[in-house]
């Protein structure tokens, strides 16, 4: 799983928007919104990911709090991540 996330954070922010612009003729705003897209849209898979594992474990009765637990982590994670951008550096800047 964390391989997986890995390779595509570095595809995504590295190799993908070279290749949209350079083979594919994209411009500004339709690079940044699909260099952006696959990384937006595994938020959810992983969200989502733990409620179905919810589901599906349910009837082995497997217990679910490290699923949720994950699930919590992720959005205090994406939180942080957020409001880092938001306080001055060191130096009086903005991160």
């Amino acid at each position: 799983m964390y391989f997986a996330n890995s390779f595509l954070l570095y595809f995504c922010i590295t190799d993908l928007p070279g290749y949209l612009k350079e083979t594919r003729g994209f411009g500004k705003s339709e690079l940044a919104f699909f260099t952006g897209l696959p990384l937006i849209l595994s938020i959810f898979g992983d969200l989502f990911g733990g409620l179905v594992t919810d589901r599906v474990t349910e009837p082995l009765r497997v217990e679910s709090w490290p699923v949720r637990r994950g699930w919590v982590a992720y959005l205090i994670a994406g939180y942080l991540y957020c409001w880092r951008r938001l306080v001055p550096g060191p130096s009086g800047r903005q991160c």
